[in-house]
């Protein structure tokens, strides 16, 4: 028999967390102030929900700053938050669970880190995680570099 695990690594976004809705909307209101003639569906921005957050604005919107763009992005979806993020259905449930088992939990994701506090604190799973999230201003490259996973 092989050796039980004691430590399961998570990501966020579409894992753990229904996001789509916040980048959906988050991204027509950009679209609206800095290319207001692009119109983009659901299925547009279902892809932006992997890519780290800057990488994904930079490709997007070439002619405004990243620092701009970026606090921009973070503005809008802090306001819809807690109108659009939901846990997928059982993960309390399985969260619960694996602690039970005394798994060891943690995060590795290219969400900010604290933004991931916020997300987690709204929907009830911080406790799960508190000390084990690796995020992307946690580390000099995010995922998919092997450096969050090293840091794990």
């Amino acid at each position: 028999m092989g050796k039980p695990y004691n430590v399961i690594l998570f990501d966020v976004d579409g894992t753990l967390v229904n996001t789509d809705e916040l980048i959906y909307q988050t991204f027509v209101e950009l679209y609206k102030k800095y290319i207001p003639h692009k119109k983009v569906g659901r299925k547009d921005t279902l892809y932006f929900s992997g890519p780290p957050i800057k990488k994904t604005l930079l490709e997007e919107f070439k002619n405004v700053p990243i620092e701009v763009s970026l606090k921009e992005y973070h503005d809008i979806s802090y306001t819809k938050y807690q109108s659009t993020v939901t846990l997928f259905e059982g993960v309390k449930e399985t969260l619960e669970e694996l602690k039970n088992k005394n798994i060891k939990l943690g995060i590795i994701t290219n969400k900010l880190h604290e933004t991931t506090e916020y997300c987690f604190s709204l929907l009830g799973i911080l406790p799960y995680f508190s000390s084990n999230l690796i995020c992307s201003n946690d580390v000099t490259r995010g995922k998919p570099s092997e450096e969050s996973f090293i840091k794990a």
